[in-house]
């Protein structure tokens, strides 16, 4: 099988011409467009609620990996939280600070910094999520619950299936 040419500004062509219209797709087509708006659309109504908590999108998702999770390292919860490494160790140590985690260095492994949560941190969680279930069901009840399941459980079989690709590439 041949390998797919590398798409460069060099062999791209300034006509439109040459482009076949299956390959054109609206930014409303767009897949990781729609996605993106679609998130945003979302977190117009949780950013308030955060925003309430004094607590920013990625702090929210550290906390919610860190007490999910027993054991929890850096590099496990920068890739559960879909934050960037640089990212984690701002947030540990702002959240450290805060009272909502600690760390210690594992027993078993000397290179691995351990982060669990503190009771502060179980206290806003509980409290953040009233607030954010309360957001959620008012967006299923406008799409409909078992569309809004359709929908959860149809993009994380799309992820799987995907990451299932790659780990094979």
């Amino acid at each position: 099988m041949n390998k797919p040419k590398k798409i460069t500004s060099e062999n791209i062509s300034d006509s439109s011409d040459n482009i076949s219209d299956d390959i054109l797709v609206t930014t409303r087509q767009s897949l990781p467009i729609s996605l993106l708006r679609t998130r945003e659309l979302i977190m117009s109504d949780i950013r308030p609620i955060l925003q309430k908590y004094d607590l920013t999108e990625q702090q929210w998702r550290f906390l919610r990996v860190v007490t999910e999770t027993e054991n929890a390292d850096a590099s496990f919860i920068a890739h559960k939280a879909c934050l960037h490494a640089p990212s984690v160790t701002r947030i540990l140590r702002n959240l450290i600070e805060r009272g909502y985690v600690q760390s210690h260095v594992s027993a078993n492994d000397k290179r691995r910094v351990i982060i669990k949560p503190t009771a502060k941190a179980h206290k806003i969680i509980t409290a953040v999520l009233r607030e954010t279930n309360l957001a959620f069901e008012q967006l299923r009840q406008i799409i409909g619950a078992k569309r809004w399941k359709n929908l959860v459980d149809l993009l994380i079989e799309v992820r799987d299936e995907i990451n299932n690709h790659h780990q094979k590439k």
